[in-house]
């Protein structure tokens, strides 16, 4: 197990409210297994727990992608606003609860668990705040599972015994610069705990039905799913020529859940055939190849010159390349500029050097 579910000790977490909604048989089914992460859920985790620990205090981690620093000081700005426009003179004063693990208890035994970004507390008025670091779709507040299911739990705490209202938001620069604020008192709180109440119970009853789908990306069990192997073959079957509108809006939604499957899958049997080359019967992980690249253009050009290969023009002109995002970092660190300022600073002076191409456009779904 790694330490996600030691610290979840492998019981329901909010975070995953929004898939046993979708799927209530998927947490008994995925109970003890690890998530297996394709290198790029790998580095959008590794990524985003930089920029929390950055947001929870600044002097325990530098960032060094200036892409990073720009999205974290972008949520503490916001996060600044949304704590004074919910508490006003009173915002310096704020009971602050991060990263701190809420639990749910039925009984004496823990049954469920959350884990707020940022939580902000004066008098019987808080703040759930959530940080979402990519560029990923994420249900508003007042359609968020997580929220609602997280106010419950702060709630029900040693920290909500004097609650009358709480605020949720999602922060996400890269998607919002303005989030949007949703309020639960009174009738709302209770309804926000009756459907946790309710979904604890459909999740924990071992007849519990599975429905595979776009939330398979995120589940434990992918692998091991009836359901989740049926939609594979049930793409591995599909003629899109022969279907209907209809038909291929649903094969294009299924599409997406495949391909989460399918990259867990190749995730899974590197990491086997890394430990084990014969593991896997009629496949085996090639030799790993090799990039060169240049690490001192200085050098290189100096030794070349002298050996009479190339002159300084045809260097500079057959020879170098360069990336506009790396001359982004690159002014940001010398000008010592934010990312944006960055950016615009170089639009600016190099726009007739700069060659825009059209990029295809991507399906999205609506």
């Amino acid at each position: 197990m790694n330490n996600q579910i030691d610290e979840r000790q492998d019981l329901p977490s909010a975070s995953s409210v929004s898939r046993y909604a979708a799927c209530p048989g998927s947490y008994l089914l995925s109970c003890g297994i690890t998530e297996v992460q394709t290198p790029e859920m790998k580095e959008w985790a590794e990524a985003g727990n930089r920029i929390h620990m950055w947001l929870e205090d600044p002097n325990f981690i530098t960032l060094e992608d200036p892409n990073e620093l720009e999205v974290a000081e972008a949520c503490a700005a916001q996060r600044s606003e949304l704590v004074q426009r919910i508490f006003g003179e009173n915002a310096d004063h704020v009971k602050k609860i991060k990263e701190d693990r809420l639990w749910l208890l039925v009984g004496r035994k823990r049954a469920f668990s959350g884990k707020g970004d940022d939580i902000s507390i004066y008098g019987d008025t808080a703040l759930i705040i959530d940080f979402k670091t990519n560029r990923g779709d994420i249900p508003e507040s007042p359609k968020n599972r997580q929220l609602r299911s997280l106010l419950v739990l702060l709630l029900l705490s040693e920290h909500g015994q004097n609650l009358r209202t709480i605020h949720v938001a999602i922060i996400q620069p890269l998607v919002n610069r303005q989030p949007l604020i949703c309020a639960y008192e009174g009738d709302d709180l209770v309804a926000a705990a009756k459907e946790l109440s309710e979904l604890l119970k459909a999740i924990n009853d071992p007849a519990a039905p599975r429905f595979a789908g776009e939330q398979c990306k995120f589940c434990p069990a992918k692998f091991k799913c009836p359901e989740a192997k049926a939609l594979l073959d049930a793409m591995a079957q599909a003629d899109p020529d022969t279907l209907d509108m209809e038909h291929l809006s649903k094969l294009l939604t299924a599409a997406a859940a495949c391909d989460a499957i399918i990259k867990a899958v190749r995730a899974r049997a590197k990491t086997i055939l890394k430990e084990n080359a014969a593991a896997i019967p009629g496949w085996t992980i090639g030799k790993p190849g090799s990039i060169r690249s240049i690490t001192d253009p200085f050098a290189v050009f100096k030794v070349l010159s002298e050996a009479n290969m190339l002159t300084r023009d045809q260097f500079l002109t057959d020879c170098v390349s360069v990336g506009i995002g790396d001359l982004e970092k690159a002014i940001a660190k010398s000008q010592k500029l934010k990312p944006a300022e960055a950016k615009s600073t170089v639009n600016a002076l190099c726009a007739e050097f700069i060659e825009v191409k059209p990029k295809e456009a991507s399906l999205e779904k609506l």
